[in-house]
């Protein structure tokens, strides 16, 4: 079978977009699965540090965690600011 140079590179298209498919839905599932660990880590360390098992209630804690993971969000964005 022939093929002709237009259908190699259709071809060799296809496969790269399945490939950065594939690459794409394993970052997400890793990224999903970070943030429920980050969720059931935070949940545990505030309620050992507060003492409370419903910290959610108290806003207090709950703009401090939010501080925390606005700091958080800072850092990282600092990250992609400083490629390239």
């Amino acid at each position: 079978m022939k093929v002709s140079k237009n259908q190699l590179r259709q071809i060799i298209k296809e496969e790269r977009a399945k490939l950065e498919e594939g690459a794409n839905y394993a970052l997400d599932r890793a990224l999903m699965d970070m943030s429920y660990k980050l969720e059931d880590e935070i949940n545990a360390t505030v309620s050992q540090a507060t003492g409370d098992k419903q910290w959610w209630e108290n806003p207090e804690v709950v703009d401090a965690v939010m501080m925390m993971l606005d700091e958080l969000k800072q850092t990282f964005g600092s990250f992609a600011s400083n490629r390239g």
